[in-house]
């Protein structure tokens, strides 16, 4: 009886043992690079001067990049939102100038540098870089229904900033949260954190 106990406890420490020397699937697949893309949703917030000229607007963001088995990777971030432009305070006199906005879009894209943290269910990226900002806005006289809209585009460089949180709920994807900040300079001066979030989908 005793000898088939240590033999069966032999067998165990063998098989625990061999086990130990194989990598886990996670640790495997860790050493792997991947693509990523990820489609996301939420709010572009306006701060500091750029929010007396813009308000809160709803925005979508799309991403595709590449990390290598290290964590090191690159991002291209494009960003959508329509950015409503504030309405107009009243002059002197009480009374608000002459001019409607009626229709605003506020596009961004950077190439963004990333390290990710963490290959399992949980991971952090961390990412900055550069890239440029596409701002048109239509008004009409606002007593003037059939005036003509003016139409001012406007193209600056800016500087983005990001973190992320991802979960993956399974082998190729999952949730991912991200918060940016982005700095735009030249022509167009703006200041425009967002919060979105979404699904993130990996490829090897």
């Amino acid at each position: 009886m005793w000898s088939g106990l240590r033999r069966a406890a032999a067998a165990l420490a063998a098989v625990a043992a061999a086990l130990s020397l194989c990598p886990s699937g996670a640790e495997a697949k860790a050493k792997k690079p991947y693509w990523l893309v990820s489609f996301v949703g939420g709010v572009l917030v306006p701060v500091r001067e750029t929010a007396d000229e813009r308000e809160v607007g709803l925005g979508v963001g799309l991403r595709v990049g590449y990390t290598t088995k290290v964590g090191l990777g690159v991002a291209l971030v494009a960003q959508y939102s329509p950015l409503p432009v504030s309405d107009p305070a009243p002059g002197d006199g009480g009374a608000a100038p002459a001019a409607d906005v009626t229709e605003n879009h506020f596009v961004t894209a950077a190439l963004v540098p990333r390290f990710t943290l963490g290959r399992d269910v949980f991971r952090l990226s961390l990412g900055a870089g550069g890239g440029g900002i596409m701002e048109q806005t239509r008004s009409r006289p606002a007593d003037n229904e059939t005036g003509q809209t003016l139409v001012d585009s406007v193209f600056a460089p800016a500087a983005i900033g990001e973190v992320g949180i991802e979960t993956h709920f399974w082998g190729s994807g999952g949730i991912v949260v991200t918060g940016s900040y982005l700095r735009s300079f030249g022509d167009r001066e703006a200041e425009v954190g967002s919060l979105l979030g979404g699904l993130i989908f990996t490829f090897r």
